[in-house]
């Protein structure tokens, strides 16, 4: 009897783990496809040149079938390598940077309240007004790329970390410290779990801005990447490159996406099983 319900027990779970690979990888899928549906309803309803409105299926010619097709490959390969590292790095340096400071703010109010309207005026400043200066300062390399990025990512992640940090019950932490636990025990061992559902939404915000800047500091400051290439594109009125690259960084974005639902469900299964969506 307790072999048959093991079996079964462990049926269900693959059954289950099963089930949360499918549901995102579905909902990737279908967002793909209607970004397709979209991009063909766009061109056909506004009625956009060819010359400039690239179709899909132009797209895909450009990229497999085209006498320079090679050529054009490697251009969105080459810079879609170098825009995802310069939006993973300002992604990861600025979301660990925020989580930190989101938990130095919850162990000490005084520098948060010191240090919370600094971070709000910076917010107030158009980031393409900081990148020259940025440029100026740290050259044009990778770390200005990642200074960009992390500016983008760093304030909203910081504001829904902080959010998520304070968002436990009472009660656990009235219990925590009836066993005299530290405010620094209260915060790994209760505060960070509660936070797990704030965090990965804070990511799924983060991730579009890290493109989204790193496509910025591309454009402005380094003079590489898909960035560039989109540059590129639009001065030499190769349009359907600029769609191909597009195209191409939408459509990862998506699976980007996908991969952090992915992982949040995972975490959450692990650290706030209540807060796993069914």
């Amino acid at each position: 009897m307790t072999d048959s319900l093991t079996v079964h027990d462990d049926t269900r779970r693959r059954r289950s783990l099963a089930l949360d690979l499918v549901k995102p990888l579905g909902g990737m899928i279908v967002a793909l496809g209607a970004l397709i549906v979209v991009w063909v309803a766009f061109l056909r309803i506004f009625d956009v040149s060819p010359f400039v409105g690239v179709s899909p299926s132009r797209v895909f010619e450009h990229l497999t079938a085209a006498d320079d097709a090679a050529e054009n490959r490697a251009g969105i390969v080459s810079g879609l390598g170098r825009t995802l590292l310069d939006a993973g790095a300002g992604l990861v340096i600025g979301g660990l940077g925020s989580i930190g400071v989101a938990c130095i703010f919850v162990l000490n109010r005084p520098i948060e309240r010191a240090l919370l309207p600094i971070g709000v005026a910076l917010q107030t400043v158009p980031i393409v007004a900081l990148v020259p200066l940025l440029a100026l300062v740290f050259g044009r390399g990778l770390i200005s790329t990642i200074i960009v990025t992390g500016i983008i990512v760093f304030f909203p992640t910081l504001v829904l970390v902080t959010h998520g940090l304070r968002s436990v019950s009472t009660q656990g932490i009235d219990l925590l410290r009836a066993y005299d636990a530290s405010p620094r025990t209260v915060l790994f061992k209760l505060r960070l779990p509660a936070a797990m559902p704030s965090i990965f939404a804070a990511a799924k915000i983060a991730v579009p801005g890290a493109i989204l800047g790193a496509l910025l500091a591309e454009w402005l400051v380094t003079g590489a990447g898909l960035g560039y290439e989109m540059l590129t594109a639009t001065t030499q009125n190769d349009y359907k490159q600029l769609w191909a690259a597009t195209a191409t960084l939408t459509s990862f974005a998506i699976i980007v996406y996908t991969l952090t639902t992915i992982l949040e469900r995972a975490m959450l299964e692990r650290f706030a099983p209540d807060h796993v969506a069914v």
